[in-house]
């Protein structure tokens, strides 16, 4: 005897955070019997490098902490035929000063579903990554944090929710050594920001490399040398053969000597943390830019 399985088709709609920031609206699937969204925060944003006169120590600013997702599952009968929504944006990078700390990165603005076009009123949460500090002269940025819990308000939904993969730190910058790497959960704070100490000196290493898991490749840090820029995070989330998940920037590299540069911090990944920058001393040199928070996603399945 054979046994007959349906085959539920699913489908799928994706949103992307707007340069705006306003409430939004899509129409219900009028197909839809079951609709599960998939809520991602913006990441925060690294931090810029200090800036400094030669023989003054430059530390590399913090990387930016990611976000991480939350789902929800609801009959479509439950909700009305409009669902207002808002996707979040990352945070915007450190900038840096001459002769000053870097700039602080900014942390990114949440996603969220409503069955109301006013926000705050029934809101359907997901949070959002928190932004770096820039490097001193003394020590590096303090990096975006970990987020401790999903924060939501009551929805008036019937219908499940769950946090998604994990969210994890930046790192803190630091000067002629390489930043430790943020730890990888799903989604990734930004790697630190390398420097020049006191003594002029820059480390030989490159930035840290953000070690993910078997079936992704790593993503490495800045080139070894002065004023290498981190590279950008990156994402997964529409593949089928990979589960949802996203990847901070690293860190720039240190610079000294007239007119040096630090490296800019890598773009975090959707989601995910900015990297920092590198801290450069020596006459009219600059630190570097920290890397943009990845922005937030919403998306929509149903069957």
């Amino acid at each position: 005897m054979s046994i007959n399985s349906p085959i539920l088709r699913q489908k799928r709609m994706v949103f992307y955070a707007s340069g705006s920031g306003n409430i939004q609206s899509f129409i219900k699937p009028p197909e839809a019997k079951i609709i599960t969204f998939v809520l991602l925060g913006g990441g925060g944003g690294g931090a810029a490098g200090r800036s400094s006169a030669l023989s003054t120590a430059a530390f590399g600013g913090a990387g930016g902490g990611s976000a991480f997702p939350i789902t929800f599952t609801v009959p479509a009968c439950a909700l009305p035929d409009v669902i207002y929504y808002r996707v979040g944006q990352g945070g915007v990078n450190g900038v840096p000063t001459a002769g000053t700390n870097g700039g602080s990165g900014g942390s990114g603005t949440a996603t969220l579903i409503n069955i109301f076009q006013t926000p705050g009123t029934g809101d359907f949460v997901s949070p959002s990554g928190t932004g770096a500090t820039g490097g001193t002269t003394s020590a590096g940025g303090t990096p975006g944090a970990t987020i401790a819990a999903v924060s939501n308000r009551a929805t008036g939904f019937l219908g499940l929710n769950s946090p998604g993969g994990g969210s994890s730190s930046g790192t803190a910058g630091t000067a002629n050594t390489a930043a430790t790497a943020p730890t990888w959960d799903c989604f990734s704070g930004g790697g630190g920001g390398s420097g020049v100490d006191a003594a002029n000196s820059i480390t030989t290493s490159s930035t840290a490399t953000i070690v993910l898991d078997t079936f992704v490749p790593n993503l490495p840090g800045a080139a070894a040398g002065s004023s290498a820029s981190g590279n950008r995070g990156y994402s997964y989330f529409l593949d089928s053969n990979s589960p949802l998940w996203g990847c901070g920037g690293t860190g720039g590299a240190g610079a000294t000597g007239t007119n040096s540069r630090g490296g800019n911090g890598g773009d975090g990944g959707f989601g995910c943390g900015g990297g920092g920058g590198g801290g450069a001393n020596g006459t009219s040199s600059l630190g570097g830019f920290g890397g943009k928070g990845g922005d937030g996603l919403l998306i929509v399945e149903w069957i």
